[in-house]
């Protein structure tokens, strides 16, 4: 084999290689790994002000629903995409992984729905009941971050 060969025959080896990365694991554009990161930054700071007492009560919703919609925006965006690629219905490992990531993202956006709801109603109290919420939104998005 000669070297030049040996050069082309590593070189398509490498591209198979990276190529197959994308069989088994979904990639994300980047406004997709941003909305994913923005979204799940501001379930943390939700989650957070819960943990702090800053929504004991209900009368505390209204200053804090402008960030409960800005984190489902940003979680619907992420959702939207990963549940469009899921539906290509292509066979590939990649397709089966965003099917189970859309349906681990729709369980995070109804949690964060139902401490919104929660709030609203009765407040959240000083809690770490919300953790889970934060635990539930962090697994699917860490996947697409990483």
């Amino acid at each position: 084999m000669t070297y030049f060969s040996k050069t082309a025959f590593i070189v398509a080896g490498i591209g198979i290689a990276l190529s197959g990365c994308t069989y088994f694991e979904p990639a994300f554009p980047d406004q997709v790994t941003k909305s994913a990161a923005d979204g799940l930054q501001s379930v943390s700071s939700l989650v957070a002000s819960a943990q702090l007492g800053d929504f004991k009560g209900p009368g505390s919703y209204n200053g804090a629903a402008t960030r409960y919609a800005d984190a489902l925006a940003q979680l619907e965006v992420t959702r939207s995409w990963v549940k469009n690629r899921a539906e290509s219905n292509d066979g590939r490992p990649a397709t089966k992984a965003a099917t189970l990531l859309a349906a681990d993202l729709t369980e995070c956006v109804d949690g964060v729905t139902e401490m919104a709801q929660q709030h609203r109603t009765v407040g959240l109290g000083q809690s770490q009941a919300y953790t889970l919420v934060q635990v539930t939104c962090a697994i699917p998005i860490n996947n697409i971050l990483q």
